[in-house]
């Protein structure tokens, strides 16, 4: 387990690398500052995962400088979110629009420096030095089970977490802050379940492939939010993005309960507990699934 577990983490540390270098080269580039947001996520998802197998104290600098990281990208970021919406809803040419850029090229310049400093003290290879494993630290992870039952002990229990606050944040009387909550655990699901993804076969694909429409339907509501926080003296383009918000949330909730049934939740509950050499290219059921066999197959799942 603990080898398993350091090179996952290796793995997204050596993509987190890569997005840095992109990014310092290309920081006015929106999918560049995206996409190493994102390296940047997975790799501290795998650390918290995994962290019984690091010194946190060793790490406790690097995490800090990633959050700050996340802070300063993520304003770049937000600019470039609205600016889409705004050319979407016709409102590029205004002088919301004008203020954005001006906003997003100074976040830019920020940004650059600090990858700039960054990459100047060779940050990732002092970095890649502190992620050394340790022995000897008790946690969630059994280091005397293989990686496989580990993962069918732990997995079922975030995805049944994962369906309960879905199903909450679905309903209609639910506010957009249960939806935003409910974003972010999905977020966290999908990068935990990524990270077993070399010991599952076809099922953990589709699995994944389904959280990542879902995030997509979420992302864009949030986007709208977003975007809504930045435009606040443009009622014209804010009523456009509203309405835009609106027509999103009824997508995500229709998503929500089309693909991520009580059907689909036994799905996932199945194939994430059996044991791996019971494991076949299953799709998703499609027949009801008695609540006996839910709670066998779980305890199964539980037990190992």
């Amino acid at each position: 387990m603990l080898v398993y577990a350091d090179a996952q983490v290796h793995g997204r540390f050596k993509k987190l690398a890569s997005q840095l270098r992109r990014a310092a080269k290309h920081p006015h580039d929106p999918d560049a500052v995206h996409d190493m947001r994102v390296a940047t996520r997975r790799f501290m998802q795998g650390l918290k995962v995994f962290g019984q197998f690091f010194d946190r104290q060793s790490t406790k600098k690097m995490r800090r400088r990633l959050r700050r990281l996340m802070q300063l990208s993520g304003e770049a970021r937000n600019c470039d979110i609205t600016l889409e919406l705004l050319e979407l809803a016709g409102f590029d040419g205004g002088k919301s629009a004008t203020h954005l850029r001006r906003q997003r090229k100074h976040a830019e310049a920020i940004l650059a420096e600090l990858l700039r400093r960054w990459h100047k003290r060779k940050l990732d290879v002092q970095w890649l030095r502190h992620l050394r494993v340790v022995t000897g630290i008790s946690g969630d992870w059994d280091c005397s089970s293989p990686v496989e039952g580990n993962a069918r002990r732990a997995l079922p229990a975030l995805a049944t977490e994962f369906f309960a606050a879905g199903t909450v944040a679905a309903r209609k009387s639910a506010d957009y802050e249960k939806l935003h909550q409910f974003r972010l655990l999905a977020k966290r699901f999908r990068y935990t379940l990524e990270l077993f993804q070399p010991v599952f076969g076809p099922e953990m694909n589709r699995g994944v492939k389904a959280l990542r429409g879902l995030q997509d339907k979420l992302g864009a509501m949030n986007d709208c939010v977003t975007a809504l926080g930045l435009i606040a003296d443009n009622p014209g383009a804010a009523t456009a993005i509203e309405k835009l918000l609106a027509e999103r949330e009824t997508a995500c909730r229709t998503h929500w309960r089309q693909h991520f049934t009580a059907r689909q939740k036994a799905w996932w509950l199945d194939w994430l507990s059996r044991p791996l050499d019971q494991t076949t290219d299953r799709k998703p059921l499609r027949k009801p699934i008695t609540m006996e066999n839910r709670l066998v197959g779980v305890s199964k799942g539980q037990a190992a």
